[in-house]
């Protein structure tokens, strides 16, 4: 595997483009990973430059839950003979509705090049583990009072 490196100093630098290789990974074409997704048969891992390096203008999620509260979860069929072009799977889905999360998350939700709604479903999971952080602190403040309560119960029963 090669480093990414300058080779010296000045305009005329050149960089080494590092080489990945993973186990396994075949490279698709967008319509081949469309018609594989679309048609149930493909397994992906999907693997995004996440470094800290990369960002900037960094904010902490907070207060997600009461966002989520507006956001239903649910089964359904695809209109597939009324959008026949879009190659949509005749199996039962579970998913979200993309004006839901639209409504509160909008940098999930993208149009496609009919205008029609997209969610970024690999994103809703920051959602979700910021959600389970926000109802473990939720625990953990109620168990806390809780704790206080009872004692304060067993001391007014030794009274």
């Amino acid at each position: 595997m090669e480093n990414s490196s300058n080779s010296g100093s000045g305009s005329d630098d050149k960089k080494v483009k590092k080489e990945y290789h993973f186990g396994g990974i075949q490279e698709y074409s967008l319509d081949k990973i469309e018609d594989e997704i679309l048609n149930d048969s493909l397994y992906l891992d999907v693997f995004a430059g996440s470094d800290i390096a990369f960002k900037e203008n960094i904010n902490s999620l907070e207060n997600i839950l009461p966002a989520l509260m507006n956001i239903r979860c649910i089964s359904y069929n695809y209109k597939t003979s009324d959008y026949a072009n879009k190659g949509f799977p005749e199996s039962k889905q579970l998913g979200v509705i993309a004006q839901d999360i639209q409504a509160s998350f909008p940098e999930l939700v993208r149009n496609d090049q009919d205008g029609d709604l997209q969610v970024n479903y690999s994103q809703l999971s920051t959602i979700a583990i910021q959600a389970v952080k926000e109802l473990s602190n939720l625990l953990i403040t109620s168990n806390q009072r809780i704790d206080k309560l009872e004692a304060e119960i067993n001391k007014l029963k030794s009274k």
